[in-house]
């Protein structure tokens, strides 16, 4: 298993590029509902595409 690089994301904002390193999209359209994916990018490949259609869904 690999290990975490970070303890919590306010570390990894002061070692970490936003826009390059990670990237954080909001979109206000229905309060009772967020999708997020926390694992998107390289990390968990495809799990941003399927949050970002999940919430096109919602509008």
């Amino acid at each position: 298993m690999i290990e975490n690089s970070y303890t919590d994301f306010f570390e990894l904002q002061e070692n970490e590029q936003e826009y390059l390193d990670y990237r954080i999209t909001v979109h206000h359209r229905n309060p009772d509902i967020a999708v997020l994916a926390i694992h998107g990018g390289n990390i968990e490949p495809g799990t941003s595409e399927v949050a970002a259609a999940l919430g096109e869904t919602l509008r």
